[in-house]
């Protein structure tokens, strides 16, 4: 249900599905970009829109004449019959949610904290995931899914201060590809939405003494860009058979298991004399390899023990 932002993302959703209402003509292009302002939100255009929803729904609510709307609009520049076409498709959407048997407030926040601001863009986010993008170097320029670089549309209120990582409503090409109507988001919502779809990659296993298990890294990724660089996951659970073959090798072998249990005192104890008699014999053939006392341990380790 939107997480509870069922109200917004309607807003939303309809108003994509219609031109924008905003105008903005040659003539007259500084005069509208400063009506606009009204508004603009510097963290998301979505949020813009529902701005701009607000707007013209006080503007009815004061019961003014179908001329006066006009002008009000008009003074805005915005148009009244996109406005109107926007709420038709939104009339639409909220019927067809009603006979489903969905139950929402229809009340809009007249403020975004960071937990309704989060909750809204997940909700958007999972019907836009192939439209992320991190900025990737000092020339705003951002990387998107499956190599396709672009940039923040000029006209967008993220234009100056665009985060790392952004969303945005689609990708129009003119001069340059750019993202129009995108919001900042934050790179931990893309991994929670996706879900299955992100790429999870583990390298590097080896024993955390600290942890007292077999730990490796994970990189996670969606369509090519990586999200997650390089994060410590307990390996035992992803390949336990490995896990195994690393506990043996670093943390018996060795003797780095910290441990109670009084075999491995006993076995660093013996080898430890071996290693003495072989000292005062010189001689290097007495004290069996590495890899022998890896299979030893092997024999009597049971499968799925790691930590």
């Amino acid at each position: 249900r939107a997480g509870g932002c069922l109200a917004e993302a309607l807003v939303i959703a309809s108003a994509l599905a219609v031109p924008d209402p905003r105008e903005r003509p040659l003539e007259r292009a500084q005069a509208a970009d400063q009506a606009h302002l009204r508004f603009r939100d510097d963290r998301s255009d979505f949020l813009s829109l529902v701005a701009l929803w607000e707007f013209f729904a006080d503007a009815q609510a004061q019961g003014l004449s179908h001329r006066r709307l006009v002008e009000a609009c008009r003074a805005q520049f915005v148009s009244y019959l996109r406005l109107i076409e926007w709420r038709d498709v939104h009339r639409q959407l909220v019927a067809t949610l009603e006979e489903a048997g969905w139950k929402w407030s229809p009340a809009l926040p007249k403020t975004f904290d960071a937990p309704r601001y989060a909750s809204l863009h997940k909700a958007v986010l999972a019907g836009l995931l192939g439209n992320i993008g991190v900025k990737s170097d000092a020339d705003a320029n951002y990387l998107g899914a499956r190599g396709i670089r672009f940039h923040v549309h000029p006209g967008s209120g993220l234009a100056r201060k665009s985060g790392k990582w952004i969303l945005a409503a689609e990708r129009t090409e003119t001069s340059r590809l750019y993202a129009r109507c995108a919001a900042n988001i934050d790179p931990d919502w893309i991994e929670e939405v996706a879900g299955d779809r992100v790429t999870r990659d583990y390298f590097e296993p080896h024993w955390e003494e600290k942890r007292g298990e077999v730990v490796a890294s994970e990189r996670v990724s969606l369509y090519g860009i990586t999200l997650v660089a390089r994060r410590p996951v307990s390996y035992g659970a992803i390949d336990p058979a490995a896990a195994r073959d690393v506990f043996i090798r670093e943390a018996l072998v060795p003797g780095a298991l910290r441990t109670k249990g009084a075999f491995l005192a006993r076995n660093r104890a013996l080898i430890d004399d071996v290693a003495e008699l072989e000292h005062k014999a010189r001689r290097q053939d007495v004290l069996v390899d590495d890899a022998t006392i890896a299979a030893f341990y092997a024999e009597r380790v049971p499968a799925g023990v790691f930590s």
